[in-house]
């Protein structure tokens, strides 16, 4: 399942970037493609905050959840901030050629939007939570394996010492 997150981030990263540009294209046309190319780049960019939040956990576990969507949320709200002056200077760029403001805005997240994806797409790390869980299924799996077997279908479930993880026998239906 972790393994699926990469994947579909990849693929949600590279549909944004080309709805971005969707949008600057239709930007100066008919508003009706506008409206739907903002639609498609609302499908394609919404669910990128709680997936790459999940595979945040995955990654720096054992944080929780609420400390890696912080440390998501503080860093956007500083990018955001970093990219202000640069959005209003490419506010009015174009906008004496072509009669229409922000076409060049658009592009430019469609630039952050391509470095975005490079980077992630170079980012290859182990999913720590994924290994964790894993290895403890393993660990119980061993743990609760039928040692002895007793008459009429009741086992003794024991531990890694040999102790027994119940006070009586367990009845197998099979």
């Amino acid at each position: 399942q972790s393994h699926a997150y990469y994947t579909i981030v990849m693929f949600l990263l590279v549909a944004g970037a080309f709805s971005l540009a969707q949008c600057a294209i239709s930007l100066d046309s008919q508003a009706l493609s506008l409206r739907w190319a903002l639609i498609a780049t609302a499908i394609f960019i919404g669910p990128l905050q709680p997936i790459a939040t999940e595979i945040g956990c995955e990654v720096a576990y054992p944080i929780g959840e609420n400390g890696v969507l912080c440390i998501q949320e503080l860093t956007a709200n500083l990018c955001s901030a970093i990219f202000i002056p640069f959005f209003q200077k490419m506010g009015s760029v174009g906008s004496d050629r072509y009669g229409v403001k922000y076409t060049y805005s658009f592009y430019l997240l469609v630039v952050i939007f391509a470095v975005a994806t490079l980077l992630f797409s170079t980012y290859h790390s182990r999913y720590k939570r994924h290994d964790a869980h894993h290895d403890s299924d393993e660990d119980t799996n061993e743990e609760t394996q039928e040692e002895d077997s007793l008459d009429g279908g009741m086992v003794v479930l024991l531990d890694k010492e040999g102790v027994p993880l119940l006070s009586q026998p367990v009845q197998l239906y099979t």
